[in-house]
């Protein structure tokens, strides 16, 4: 019986002895099933060889940097020992001693060829006590950099929730009264209201009514936009006279 293989054109399992596709009509010549034995067969082979030198390569290199090879490498090959200690002398020479990582991963490189060193063992431990020092004066940093913000946040949230916080229309005149916010001119109203009435207040809501009945005059009389250029602090103090504050 004849054996089945996959058309190259559909990939259709079609009889080794047929002369064309019966499902895509690819005409098929003589042996035509052979020859994609033989070019799998090529290929498996080819695959297989490159996944063999791979690992070839692999063990080679893992073999020649295991930490076993490294330790009896000066008694094996003095002269690649002494070639790998000065490369990597020459490497570690030219690390920042800010760069406490690249430093302790080149000192242990040293201290894998020369576990006896004691220079390689400590610089490996100062490094080491240097990250850390260095980590946690970073965390602290932050911590306190965090702290900072949310007592700014917290110091921002309380301003703007004081009402008689942000009077900035002491000097101005009417038209910039006119043109700022309600906020702000009970502010400095109630800056005018507490530095005419000093000490005379018995509560904050005392002096709000205070500051907002000035506010209200003065805003009586910037409604006239002949009279833009007068002081506010003129306003208020003639303010002050009608609403009873001057006795």
């Amino acid at each position: 019986m004849a054996k089945l293989e996959r058309c190259p054109t559909c990939g259709n399992q079609t009889s080794e002895n047929a002369t064309e596709c019966p499902a895509c009509g690819e005409p098929l010549s003589p042996g035509w099933a052979e020859d994609i034995k033989r070019g799998t067969r090529k290929t498996n082979i080819l695959i297989w060889g490159f996944i063999l030198a791979v690992l070839i390569v692999w063990i080679n290199w893992n073999g020649t940097n295991d930490d076993s090879y490294l330790r009896n490498l000066k008694e094996t090959d003095s002269a690649e020992y002494q070639t790998r200690i000065q490369k990597l002398e020459t490497q570690v020479a030219k690390v920042p001693a800010s760069d406490f990582n690249e430093n302790i991963r080149l000192y242990s490189k040293l201290q894998k060829l020369n576990p006896d060193s004691a220079r390689y063992a400590d610089k490996i431990t100062h490094y080491q006590r240097k990250q850390k020092e260095a980590e946690a004066t970073a965390k602290a940093k932050a911590e306190a950099a965090r702290k900072a913000e949310e007592k700014a946040a917290t110091l921002a949230a309380i301003a703007a929730s004081k009402w008689y916080n942000g009077g900035t229309l002491h000097k101005a005149n009417l038209a910039s009264w006119s043109n700022s916010t309600n906020k702000t001119r009970l502010a400095t109203s109630a800056d005018f209201a507490a530095k005419l009435w000093e000490g005379r207040f018995s509560s904050m809501d005392e002096l709000k009514a205070h500051a907002r009945d000035l506010k209200i005059c003065i805003d009586e009389v910037a409604v006239g936009p002949q009279l833009g250029s007068l002081r506010v602090t003129e306003i208020a103090a003639s303010c002050a006279v009608l609403l009873g504050w001057a006795n």
